[in-house]
């Protein structure tokens, strides 16, 4: 645990004091090395990849077709499951480095990098591999969508991250949230409606919503602490309405605020579904931004004591959850044996 609490200090500090390229480049390189070389005990799914990696080139596979080619153009050069994890790794939290880079203040950098990792966002590499992946091709949409490139294009590339990871195809409709004005009194009722949906909605709808984790609909169904669900829930809907409240007229329009939106609008209507996270992932991940915008452009100090706390509260709840886990825990953290790569 020691050293993912020394990172997140680390990345705190250039949170404040901000990142430049050649140093937010060092940080990347140091969490993809973290990430690609850990061994098959760190991640819950880490196992199951390296296995499915051994047979992917003799069956055609329950993955997406695009995962599968990438698999076995790996393994046609010879490059071993560690490898082709650390490649994974690298592609992931380049796409994702590239994004975050292209912001204009170093401030901004320092401030997405932190809450990428604060937030969760790069403890989900360590198990969802393929959705991340697809995520961080997604996020590079919203990126596009951002620079006010052709819709064409932009689904070009949400269709692209689907062959790795289907449920990617639900992110298609930010499409057309630059025609969207978000103005509070529809925020409070889109809100208000989508947690409604979240809690009387039955299974077709949820397996609709589901996509390719249809079938983990039926397999996990319903969550055991609705409880639980209901306070995080209500917790990420007052920490948006706080956020879009104190932000300036320009910073309340823009698609990333409206990209963290439609995360909490997704989070609702999924509130009590166990797998539900899974799909919100595609969309939460846009928080990075817009809350790191929120607070470069900040006047109250406690606008910013605020953020930090709800980074660090969510960081606790992640270390807490690794810690009583049973299989595949991220702690400790152990580096895969170098003669298997």
């Amino acid at each position: 645990m020691v050293i993912y609490i020394t990172i997140y200090f680390i990345l705190l500090i250039g949170s404040f004091t901000g990142l430049k390229p050649k140093t937010l480049g060092l940080y990347l390189f140091f969490l993809i090395v973290l990430l690609g070389l850990r061994s098959s005990e760190i991640g819950a799914d880490t196992a199951r990849y390296i296995e499915y990696y051994g047979y992917v080139d003799k069956s055609t596979g329950h993955m997406e077709e695009g995962w599968n080619l990438l698999s076995r153009l790996c393994k046609y050069f010879g490059l071993s499951a560690y490898m082709f994890n650390l490649i994974i790794a690298s592609l992931t939290l380049s796409i994702i480095g590239y994004v975050i880079r292209q912001q204009e203040q170093k401030t901004i950098i320092g401030l997405s990098m932190f809450l990428l990792y604060s937030l969760g966002f790069y403890f989900l590499m360590f198990n969802g591999m393929r959705q991340l992946f697809a995520g961080a091709i997604v996020f590079l949409a919203f990126y596009l969508l951002d620079k006010k490139k052709n819709w064409k294009i932009i689904l070009l590339v949400i269709l692209f991250a689907s062959i790795f990871h289907t449920s990617a195809l639900i992110t298609i409709p930010v499409i057309f949230l630059p025609k969207m004005r978000l103005e509070f009194n529809r925020i409070l009722l889109l809100l208000g409606l989508s947690f409604v949906i979240g809690i009387v909605a039955n299974d077709t709808f949820f397996v609709f919503l589901a996509r390719s984790y249809a079938h983990d609909v039926y397999t996990y169904g319903f969550r055991d602490s609705f409880a639980y669900a209901l306070t995080v829930g209500a917790f990420t809907n007052v920490l948006f309405l706080w956020i879009f409240h104190f932000s300036s007229t320009d910073l309340k329009q823009n698609i990333w605020m409206k990209l963290f939106f439609l995360s909490v609008v997704v989070m609702n209507l999924l509130i009590n579904l166990v797998i539900g996270p899974r799909i919100v992932y595609f969309f939460s991940i846009a928080q990075i931004i817009a809350i790191s915008l929120f607070i470069a452009e900040a006047r109250e100090n406690t606008n910013l004591v605020i953020c930090h706390i709800y980074a660090l509260l969510t960081f606790i709840r992640f270390m807490i959850g690794e810690y009583n886990s049973q299989e595949g825990s991220l702690i400790p953290y152990q580096m895969v044996d170098f003669s298997l790569i």
